[in-house]
């Protein structure tokens, strides 16, 4: 059994803006390693191993920009007092 925790955030809470911001990004890093193991099978015929999906990422530096926005979320969320 998996045990999830939900949190319901809305939006009229100060930090609406930012996570909605982190799932948008979360989404789009998402969508492109899809992209790249899509595009490596489709015209090289190989699966695109993760590791290799991660060199490709870090050379477009977005895993610094995700990096730096779960940081400002965890201080955020350490200044907010519910």
């Amino acid at each position: 059994m998996r045990q999830v925790k939900r949190h319901i955030v809305k939006e009229n809470s100060p930090l609406w803006k930012q996570i909605d911001n982190l799932c948008f990004l979360s989404k789009n890093l998402y969508n492109y390693a899809n992209y790249l193991v899509r595009q490596s099978f489709i015209f090289d015929n190989v699966y695109l191993l993760f590791l290799r999906q991660i060199k490709l990422i870090k050379k477009l530096q977005t895993n610094l920009l995700v990096d730096q926005n779960y940081l400002n979320i965890n201080t955020k969320l350490k200044e907010v007092t519910y």
